[in-house]
């Protein structure tokens, strides 16, 4: 081997040597990153987990709060309305109570109309004597929880017509 030869085949040698190298590396590199990913894996599955059963857990909670809410509001609603139908109860027996005076034959007075508004009765009758229409109505309405006011009466004829109003008694938180 001449001295010329031997001097170009060192780089030709280095050449292929770094070259091989360069391959080698690369491959070894990859071979970690793909070995770092997959050793990741369990760790990323994990995660994963944890926040679809975190995302499922929030949302049976929220679930869960408006069924709450949605049953709150229900059992007010038939609170409401059962004491709404007591009270719509207590109205009707108190009209059918004035009606009965109404239709009742009695020389000293007479109901011609009772309207309901919406906390009271409006009511208007005729009387012969002024004392029948206070006295006959306030015991009426205080049986049944209610205070009786006449509002104005009129002479006409032989007796007096009046208009009255009764309306729920207010009860007060002591008694």
């Amino acid at each position: 081997m001449d001295k010329q030869h031997f001097a170009s085949a060192i780089p030709m040698y280095t050449y292929l040597a770094l070259k091989k190298w360069l391959y080698f590396s690369s491959f070894v590199s990859v071979l970690f990153f793909v070995s770092c990913v997959v050793m990741e894996l369990p760790f990323v599955w994990q995660l994963y987990q944890k926040k679809t059963l975190y995302n499922k857990q929030k949302n049976i909670y929220t679930q869960e709060q408006e069924l709450l809410m949605h049953q709150q509001d229900l059992e007010k609603n038939i609170k409401q309305l059962t004491e709404e139908k007591l009270v719509f109860a207590h109205d009707q027996q108190l009209i059918s109570t004035f009606l009965s005076i109404l239709l009742m034959p009695n020389d000293h007075f007479s109901v011609v109309s009772v309207k309901k508004t919406n906390q009271s009765f409006l009511i208007e009758g005729t009387s012969k004597k002024m004392g029948h229409i206070t006295n006959q109505f306030k015991n009426i309405a205080l049986e049944k929880g209610y205070a009786f006011h006449v509002q104005s009466i009129e002479r006409k004829n032989n007796g007096y017509y009046f208009h009255a109003i009764c309306y729920k008694k207010i009860k007060k938180k002591n008694q």
